[in-house]
């Protein structure tokens, strides 16, 4: 099926045929951007997109990207959703403060920081955190975040302080491990057993209403 509209001196042509692999969520922008064929010559005139040129690989391949794209800025823009199904804590009235992300390659390698001032809805935090555990940290959670040594081993990660997270002493934190191996996802005890890690670590300051999210995958 083939439409135009013309819109001013533009002129529009869209043809929709999406693959049966194709039908998600984003249906809507994946028939956009699947659909719309614009091709104006010098004199503005539409011209007949030849379909061997632009083939259905290349543009399937463009849209699985620019999917791919959407997903990431979905997951940026709602932070709190994902702490309210990963921790079962509802922080829709807090604000963000500052985020990072450097996860990026094939691989999807990187760390996350995300820090959330929740002074406002702090009375509702404080009801919300019986399953959480009270600080301070497990000694593998301790030595990956803030360093240390055990049985003459230095552990050299620091991560804590490379992304700005205080160590904090009264507060409770929330953990869980996201390895493809992991036996238990909120036990840490496999931490150091793997040769990737892939771990969330949420961490709430009790004296300043802060919550910090951690995320590390290698």
């Amino acid at each position: 099926m083939t439409d135009a509209q013309n819109l001013g001196s533009v002129t529009l042509a869209w043809t929709f045929h999406p693959p049966h692999a194709l039908k998600t969520e984003y249906a809507p922008v994946v028939k956009l951007v699947y659909t719309m064929v614009l091709v104006l010559s010098p004199q503005g005139r539409l011209l007949e997109y030849n379909k061997e040129v632009l083939s259905m690989k290349r543009l399937s391949f463009f849209v699985l990207c620019l999917l791919l794209a959407l997903s990431a800025c979905s997951s940026k823009a709602s932070y709190q959703e994902y702490i309210q199904d990963s921790c079962g804590l509802d922080i829709s009235g807090s604000t963000i403060i500052s985020e990072e992300d450097t996860h990026g390659g094939f691989l999807g390698d990187g760390a996350l920081m995300v820090k959330f001032d929740c002074t406002d809805i702090s009375n509702s935090v404080l009801l919300q955190l019986e399953n959480w555990n009270e600080l301070p940290l497990t000694e593998n959670l301790q030595l990956i975040m803030y360093g240390g040594t055990r049985d003459g081993v230095a552990y050299m990660y620091n991560l804590a302080e490379e992304y700005g997270i205080p160590e904090i002493t009264n507060g409770c934190y929330f953990f869980w491990d996201r390895h493809s191996e992991a036996t238990d996802s909120r036990n840490d005890q496999e931490l150091f057993d793997r040769a990737s890690y892939n771990f969330s670590l949420a961490i709430y300051d009790f004296d300043t209403s802060m919550l910090y999210l951690f995320e590390f995958d290698t």
